[in-house]
């Protein structure tokens, strides 16, 4: 059964998944302000490498900003972050791949080019990407959509080239931001169930913002639970649930129900 994972002096542990000996992120007392208003208020947790977390709480409560600074694009007010061994902005940005809500394809790119752009900023040849970009379309359900573009594409589709692009970065750890926000409730349910498959064979570190508390428990192990600005973790939730063939089995779980009430209490 789920357990909440609490340290000493309030210090949250995410439980290390198998295998895994090292922190790959460590927040420690992290405060952040948008002018007067306190936005996050002394978040303290630790995550294993390897480990897949949501972040689940309102909108609006701090839990994109908190992505934000993991990544290295915004830089905290108060306490200390740390991805690896860096806890500068610059050095967590190299650990870091963050896949925002909005694919942000680029319109004038095909979908392999658009897969390719994270090699080619490392310096790889635009060939020699579409080479290593190429055999990876099939296994993410794009096999013959290489050559299309964005507008060409459904929204569950660009979702697929954006995952596939974050991937393509190679980083230890990887910040998904509301990826399927923008979708209608059939392409998210569909969307979930094929993240869910893609993240089996992806040994990274995942860490997903969402509001959708049935999302955040198909999709990780681990669930923090933030409360309302400002926010601060009030549950850290240890996700262990029989394997199910489908995500409709999966939510009418009974133990699968139980842990979703258990979180949205603790965000109430």
């Amino acid at each position: 059964m789920a357990r909440e994972m609490k340290g000493q002096a309030g210090l949250r542990r995410v439980p290390p998944t198998d295998g895994a000996a090292d922190n790959a992120i460590e927040l420690a007392d992290v405060r952040h302000y948008f002018g007067d208003l306190l936005v996050l208020d002394g978040i303290d947790l630790s995550i294993p490498a390897r480990s897949r977390v949501s972040f689940v709480g309102p909108s609006g409560c701090g839990k994109s900003t908190l992505l934000l600074m993991i990544a290295g694009l915004l830089k905290q007010q108060g306490g200390t972050i740390t991805v690896g061994q860096a806890a500068e902005q610059s050095g967590r940005l190299r650990q870091c791949a963050l896949m925002p809500q909005q694919d942000l394809l680029l319109p004038w790119r095909t979908a392999l080019d658009n897969a390719c752009l994270a090699l080619e900023n490392r310096g790889v040849s635009r060939s020699a990407a579409r080479r290593q970009a190429q055999p990876l379309f099939e296994h993410f359900g794009l096999a013959s959509f290489e050559q299309s573009y964005p507008s060409q594409l459904s929204g569950g589709m660009r979702q697929r080239v954006g995952f596939l692009r974050t991937l393509m970065a190679d980083k230890a750890v990887f910040l998904l931001d509301e990826p399927f926000g923008a979708l209608d409730a059939i392409s998210r349910a569909a969307m979930q169930e094929w993240l869910l498959s893609a993240m089996s064979d992806v040994p990274k570190t995942i860490v997903l913002v969402t509001h959708d508390v049935e999302e955040a428990l198909l999709l990780s192990g681990t669930l923090v639970v933030f409360s309302s600005r400002p926010a601060r973790i009030v549950d850290v939730i240890d996700v262990k649930l029989p394997a199910r063939e489908n995500r409709l089995e999966a939510v009418s779980d009974p133990e699968f129900v139980a842990l979703k009430h258990r979180a949205l209490g603790a965000i109430r």
